[in-house]
């Protein structure tokens, strides 16, 4: 089937087996980096609303704070 005598890699049944599980390990690691990134900066996004979210909060706090403790020192 095989002329062992000449041979290139594109002949070898061995070789293209490994090129194409190396290529799909490759395609794999690289569709994982780009849905952990993507994961990344949609976690980073969600945190950056959450601290504003807790800055808005802290203020309201510290407002109606005030506001208690002059109704309890009057």
């Amino acid at each position: 089937m095989y002329n062992r005598n000449f041979m290139y890699p594109g002949q070898s049944p061995t070789f293209v087996f490994i090129f194409f599980s190396v290529l799909i390990k490759r395609l794999y690691i690289f569709h994982i980096t780009l849905n952990n990134s993507h994961r990344v900066s949609k976690m980073s996004y969600e945190f950056d609303e959450l601290r504003q979210e807790n800055a808005r909060l802290k203020a309201e706090n510290m407002e109606l704070r005030q506001k208690l403790n002059a109704r309890n020192n009057d």
